[in-house]
């Protein structure tokens, strides 16, 4: 037992040693030793089936940030052969990184979802961590999956609701589908429940929040723009283009409403006057 807790050990230790490259790293994982086992007991057998499958995994894993495409098929083959938490959400993570920047990403990212759905159900007890977490918003947040973002953060459990990494997801998430001022109450909770952040992280909040806001300004200067040139409609002479220009702002939300009627000397003699020009 002891040579086998060393040997993973070592495993270990080859993986965080930041002084080598990852040819390095390769080359001292494949002079070490697996562990041998002389009887062949079924339990044996597992045993020595364990360390391998560990060997893979490190392997996996030296390989993930670099090469994520190589890291994907290692863990591929392991689930294949027998599935398991950490095998299977590094696989996801792995496959993340490989085409988060491909143009057929959204069609790549459905497929792997479906493929660790239908492992997780082969892992007994299979329990979401953080790590799950972040990985699965990253993906519906990437593909633009709003129902399945919204589904996973409603049962996603309070002890990670601040977690710096989700918290960045879901406002870029929010951001991206306009939930401007849903997205800047978070970042306001998120600072009240850490209180203090590192300089990077600090740096890294400041800038998503300006950029927030920077959309709220365009999108109200646009809103504002078309109230502008319903102003002017009296003076058109096709009404396709009145009736045109009152639904944009029909169909908008109260926020907009607000902004945009809020410029107005008498909401109801406006309103009045574009709807005379419809009739």
């Amino acid at each position: 037992a002891f040579e086998q807790l060393q040997y993973k050990k070592d495993l270990v230790d080859i993986y965080h040693d930041g002084s080598k490259t990852l040819e390095e790293k390769l080359e001292a994982i494949n002079r070490l030793n697996l562990p041998s086992i002389n009887t062949k007991s079924f339990r044996d057998n597992e045993l020595q089936l364990e360390l391998s499958g560990y060997k893979g995994f490190i392997t996996a894993l030296i390989h993930l940030d670099e090469k994520p495409l190589t890291a994907y098929e290692i863990l591929r083959r392991l689930n294949q052969n027998k599935p398991n938490h950490q095998y299977l959400i590094n696989m996801l993570r792995a496959y993340y990184e490989a085409y988060k920047d491909d143009v057929n990403k959204k069609e790549k990212f459905e497929h792997i979802i479906t493929e660790y759905k239908r492992l997780e159900d082969k892992v007994e007890n299979y329990e979401k961590e953080l790590y799950d977490y972040q990985i699965l918003l990253a993906l519906y947040a990437d593909i633009d999956d709003f129902k399945s973002f919204s589904e996973l953060w409603s049962e996603l459990p309070k002890v990670y609701y601040y977690d710096l990494y989700i918290a960045q997801v879901r406002c870029k998430f929010l951001q991206k589908n306009k939930q401007f001022t849903e997205a800047l109450n978070y970042l306001e909770e998120l600072k009240l429940h850490h209180k203090s952040f590192n300089e990077d992280d600090t740096k890294e909040l400041n800038e998503l929040e300006v950029k927030i806001k920077d959309e709220i300004t365009i999108e109200v200067k646009e809103k504002i723009s078309a109230s502008v040139v319903l102003q002017k409609s009296r003076s058109l002479d096709n009404k396709y283009d009145a009736q045109n220009y009152w639904l944009q702002i029909k169909n908008m939300d109260d926020e907009s409403h607000a902004h945009i009627f809020a410029s107005q000397v008498n909401v109801e003699e406006y309103i009045k006057d574009i709807m005379l020009n419809i009739a």
